[in-house]
């Protein structure tokens, strides 16, 4: 059975890292399969590998974690349509038989896609930003005391 770790962008697939067996390490640092460039990556940040027929995923003490679905793990047990979180990217794991095509996880169009691309730093996803700041509005304005009267004195 194959896997891999897919990103997608509108539904279409964006990036698709395969993970072949024994095992993918995934992290910052050049010498790992996956090399995720971001600052929140730790230089080894965890590894997924097949054990017993099962997709495995393991936290190395990174700084920033690995969360599944939403919670922080240390290791999970995988499963297709999981998704997963290192850091800012944020992937869907998908397995399929050998011969199958990608892409019936998320009911998409099947595609032979099997290539592995970094994300481009455009395409991660970005916190939303923060909604703007009111500024403060003027008071309104202080009405002037009327003029003083100047009257003659008589002559």
């Amino acid at each position: 059975m194959k896997a891999r770790l897919a990103s997608y962008k509108d539904r279409v697939l964006d990036v698709s890292h395969p993970l072949p067996e024994p095992g993918t390490t995934i992290g910052r640092h050049p010498d790992n399969h996956i090399r995720l460039n971001d600052a929140m990556i730790s230089r080894h940040h965890a590894v997924v590998h097949a054990k017993d027929g099962m997709w495995l995923i393991k936290d190395l003490e990174s700084t920033n974690g690995v969360v599944i679905n939403g919670a922080r793990v240390k290791h999970a047990v995988l499963k297709s349509g999981d998704q997963v979180r290192i850091g800012p990217f944020e992937f869907i794991f998908e397995t399929a038989a050998d011969d199958a095509k990608w892409g019936a996880v998320l009911g998409l169009a099947a595609h032979d896609d099997d290539t592995t691309n970094l994300l481009p730093p455009a395409s991660r996803s970005q916190p939303a930003a923060p909604p703007p700041v009111p500024l403060p509005s003027s008071p309104p304005p202080v009405p002037l005391p009327p003029p003083p009267t100047v009257t003659k004195k008589p002559e």
